[in-house]
């Protein structure tokens, strides 16, 4: 299996340093994808240092239509886009490279065990969809995000590159991103409003609704993405340690339970948060 690995930043390039050395050691000492290709994407205007960038294949800067009608409404909306567009520049360039997945996530948002991805990579209904995502059910109890947006997730995007060119998923100059909902909504608004538009029907697949997803007290996260997000079964972490920088010392823990600290870089990190910290 052929995979790409596409993390969305800001500047957050040493969340990128520490993501990308995880699963490019653990695919070297493993052998679990025939070929992985580790990549970048942003509109920060300086770029990972040679340190930074080590293990992946490129960075890349990703430009957005920066008169769109949403950006009148609120600046925040330029992010967002980098995020769409970004969607679109991972299919492009795993397809590119002949490969059979794109996994589009963010600086922030790592896998700790590409087992587990590979095996959720693996299953038939993956397999039989363009597109694949985590999806949070919005029932009465559990409703901590608000009554009128549904959790779309963009970490962990799935694309199956040979459907989506198939289908031409992606081949389109600006999708409508839902701008009737612009005042409410954000990134995950304009994801359904994609998926909506540009899958067709019976392509789309929530592979999990993150019912046993964790918070950096152990609870269930419900729909709540910031600031610690853990979900074992796929052993994806998603961790907002330079927003929230009293996380990095679990971060870190986190990683030396797991033994990725015997990674050059994960191990320096883990050193400069010692468990008794």
């Amino acid at each position: 299996m052929k995979l790409t690995i596409a993390w969305n930043v800001w500047n957050n390039y040493e969340d990128l340093l520490l993501g990308s050395e995880i699963v490019r050691l653990q695919n070297k000492e493993l052998g679990i994808f025939d070929s992985l290709h580790l990549i970048s994407q942003g509109g920060y205007p300086e770029p990972p240092s040679p340190r930074e960038s080590q293990y992946i294949d490129g960075h890349f800067p990703i430009e957005i239509n920066e008169n769109h009608e949403l950006l009148k409404i609120h600046i925040k909306y330029t992010a967002a886009f980098r995020v769409l567009e970004g969607i679109r520049h991972a299919y492009e360039y795993a397809r590119r490279n002949g490969d059979d997945y794109a996994l589009v996530t963010n600086g922030d948002a790592w896998c700790l065990d590409i087992r587990k991805l590979k095996c959720l990579l693996q299953e038939d209904v993956v397999k039989q969809n363009a597109v694949s995502a985590r999806i949070g059910l919005v029932t009465g109890l559990d409703s901590s995000w608000g009554s009128h947006a549904p959790f779309f997730d963009d970490h962990f995007i799935i694309l199956n590159i040979s459907l989506c060119e198939r289908h031409k998923v992606f081949e389109y100059v600006e999708p409508n991103y839902g701008s009737n909902l612009a005042h409410w909504g954000g990134v995950h608004y304009m994801l359904m409003s994609l998926v909506d538009e540009r899958v067709p029907p019976g392509l789309f697949h929530s592979y999990t609704h993150v019912e046993n997803s964790v918070n950096q007290f152990g609870e269930n996260s419900g729909f709540s993405l910031l600031p610690w997000q853990y979900q074992p079964d796929y052993a994806f972490l998603h961790a907002n340690c330079y927003q929230e920088a009293d996380l990095h010392p679990l971060r870190a823990e986190m990683l030396r339970f797991k033994g990725l600290d015997r990674y050059p870089e994960v191990g320096t990190y883990c050193r400069t948060f010692p468990a008794d910290l």
